[in-house]
């Protein structure tokens, strides 16, 4: 019998934290599920946790990659394999509901939509709990009124969905090889092709802020990441059509995402020459800016027309772009 719902797992060295997460999955409400654990060469004992569960239940199944090929190609793995009708994503070191995936298999196939989503809870190490879920999922009830697209209104939180596996199939969708922001990029893809969206309330992921995981780490690499998450992104709105409307909101959604991604890094900490390579090509993306001719400087300001990047150390990044635009500006 094909599963409900196929549930993908990238494990890598989260041993203190994965027989949490797996309890809660193997012991879902929703029997007809299948549990797909991408081990991505972890150096601790988290291998050896993904064995013992599959030993006890067929419906886990573990795959050892043979390098390490980080989150991304793990998820793109287990959607390669999955055989459920609808696929969701849990992190490793995180935890669902045990009603999770059944509340949101049923309002999908009631609603007959193409993702389901549910809330997030953010759990911190000293065990303070946040729900950070109002403002997207509000974005989501306004959009629905108004019917609008779906990559409008869906932005963030791709481990609170499930998502019809021909959506991600059919349209070539997978997480991109990056360690930054990659979630976005699916979303965006997803949201655009998805027919449909249903929120699905009192039904939470629980997520796990902890130092050390990779949305925690701040470095050149992570830079990097945020130019190609900008550039990805960028790309796709380019190539498909849209209205501009939705066209502007996306491409401001996407600076907004990189900026944040930055606001509490600073850059002065990183090499002078890198700094101003990193400068440059945030300029350069803000001129792919696909309709009439826009000054670069204007396209650069309204880019952080954000209250919250003018705070803090964020500021001197904005005021070192402002001094780089005018520099070397050529229009």
């Amino acid at each position: 019998m094909t599963a409900k719902v196929s549930v993908i797992v990238p494990v890598y060295n989260t041993e203190p934290y994965l027989r949490q997460c797996l309890d809660t999955l193997v012991n879902q409400s929703l029997k007809d599920i299948e549990v797909i654990l991408v081990n991505d060469c972890s150096t601790d004992n988290s291998g050896v946790v993904c064995d013992e569960y599959a030993a006890k239940d067929k419906r886990v199944i573990v795959i050892h990659n043979k390098t390490n090929r980080g989150s991304s190609e793990s998820r793109n793995t287990g959607i390669r394999l999955a055989k459920g009708e609808y696929l969701g994503f849990v992190d490793s070191d995180d935890w669902v509901d045990l009603v999770f995936f059944e509340k949101l298999y049923a309002a999908a196939k009631k609603n007959n939509v193409d993702i389901a989503k549910a809330e997030r809870v953010i759990v911190f190490d000293n065990k303070r709990t946040a729900l950070k879920d109002l403002k997207e999922n509000k974005s989501i009830r306004k959009g629905n009124k108004r019917n609008n697209p779906v990559f409008l209104s869906f932005t963030d939180q791709h481990t609170t969905a499930i998502y019809k596996r021909d959506l991600l199939i059919k349209n070539g969708i997978y997480y991109p090889d990056i360690n930054i922001a990659q979630d976005n990029v699916l979303i965006l893809k997803a949201g655009y092709f998805a027919r449909s969206i249903v929120l699905v309330s009192k039904t939470l992921y629980h997520y796990r802020k902890r130092p050390g995981s990779i949305s925690s780490e701040k470095s050149q690499d992570y830079f990097n990441n945020i130019i190609q998450f900008l550039e990805l992104s960028l790309e796709f709105i380019n190539t498909h059509d849209m209205e501009k409307a939705h066209y502007d909101a996306v491409f401001l959604r996407s600076l907004k995402v990189a900026y944040k991604r930055c606001h509490q890094m600073d850059m002065t900490k990183l090499p002078a020459n890198y700094r101003k390579e990193y400068l440059k090509n945030i300029v350069g993306l803000l001129g792919h800016y696909k309709y009439e001719h826009v000054d670069i400087l204007e396209a650069l300001l309204l880019g952080f027309r954000l209250k919250f990047i003018i705070k803090g150390k964020m500021r001197r990044m904005y005021y070192l772009l402002r001094l780089w635009v005018r520099e070397n500006r050529t229009i």
